[in-house]
């Protein structure tokens, strides 16, 4: 995928977009940011192409694989504040463009592997508030673990490999 116009496209736009945040040095709503992306990036006739959806390729692009920077703890996404880079974002800049969106890429399957990880504890786990308390719990090891210096892998890998029997044990205890 990584000689396809697309990838090169969305390379481009996500590094484009986190160095204007980063820039900026606060959060921008998505159309001041995708303003200025298209002021300061040229964009070809492949990029401007209207989709089958009537969306434009390269702002369709940007949103949907924003979401993977936002998993991979580069970027924060908020409806009213608007979207800005993480400290992680800034360091993961100098990977440059084709890296970054593999790395974001490699995070974000990380990222979804605990999601299910997750959601099949709470599967197992049949009374409410017990599924209620192992998503708290799951939240909190996490940010422990961040504010303990992990990096947001290595905590999520940590997480992944405690078993279902240590978390209803501690459930119950």
């Amino acid at each position: 995928m990584k000689d396809t116009q697309s990838y090169q496209l969305v390379a481009q736009l996500m590094m484009r977009a986190m160095e204007i945040l980063k820039a900026n040095g606060s959060a921008m709503l998505p159309r001041e940011l995708f303003g200025a992306i298209e002021k300061s990036m040229p964009l070809d006739g492949y990029a401007c192409e209207i989709l089958p959806t009537k969306r434009i390729r390269w702002k369709n692009s940007l949103h949907s694989f924003s979401r993977q920077y936002k998993h991979a703890g580069f970027i924060t996404k908020s409806p009213k504040k608007g979207w800005s880079i993480t400290s992680e974002g800034e360091k993961a800049i100098g990977l440059g463009a084709d890296k970054l969106l593999q790395r974001a890429h490699e995070l974000y399957l990380a990222w979804q592997e605990k999601q299910n990880s997750k959601q099949v504890l709470l599967e197992d786990v049949n009374d409410g508030s017990a599924s209620k308390k192992l998503e708290a719990f799951l939240d909190v090891l996490e940010n422990t673990l961040k504010k303990k210096g992990f990096s947001t892998e290595r905590a999520q890998t940590i997480m992944a490999r405690c078993g279902q029997a240590e978390f209803r044990d501690l459930l119950i205890h």
